[in-house]
């Protein structure tokens, strides 16, 4: 229900505008689509107006997660601890 929300090609440029966000897609680089639902939501909030407050994370179960998912991780607290001090 949520992606196809999203989807829907008739949404103002601007719905989520004031939405800050960020996503870590989990894949495995041995099928064709890695990461594929990761990036399209992605691609789709920045579309529909939403700021992308990290790089687009994306995590290769065929090399190990962690190698992605850590730094990640550490960047989005990192980030939220910088907007909670400075608010």
């Amino acid at each position: 229900g949520f992606w196809r929300a999203v989807k829907i090609r008739s949404l103002a440029k601007n719905t989520l505008e004031g939405l800050r966000f960020c996503v870590l897609g989990l894949g495995d680089t041995n099928y064709d689509k890695f990461c594929h639902m990761g990036k399209s939501i992605d691609a789709r909030f920045a579309e529909l107006g939403a700021e992308r407050v990290l790089p687009l994370g994306c995590a290769d179960e065929a090399t190990g997660l962690e190698e992605v998912v850590d730094p990640w991780l550490d960047s989005c607290v990192e980030m939220i601890q910088q907007k909670l001090l400075s608010a």
